[in-house]
């Protein structure tokens, strides 16, 4: 079984993650008792996450940015 987390904004549940499943595939969502989402989200520090944020080269411009984006949202399936 896999778990994937996902955000409900009331009306859908949109995934954290890039889920790869056929159409029409069955799947489980469980809320937690109390209400609270957070609750099963895992906590981190951000002194544990913040290394992948390190960049390296020279400061991007905004157009490089958008670009990068745009690029994104064109390849990732729908």
């Amino acid at each position: 079984m896999r778990v994937v987390e996902g955000l409900y904004d009331g009306k859908s549940v949109h995934p954290m993650e890039q889920v790869n499943a056929k159409p029409n595939t069955r799947v489980k969502i469980t809320f937690p008792d109390d209400g609270n989402a957070s609750a099963t989200t895992r906590k981190a520090a951000l002194d544990a996450v913040a290394g992948c944020l390190k960049w390296d080269g020279p400061a991007k411009t905004l157009e490089e940015m958008d670009e990068a984006v745009a690029r994104g949202a064109k390849e990732r399936p729908s």
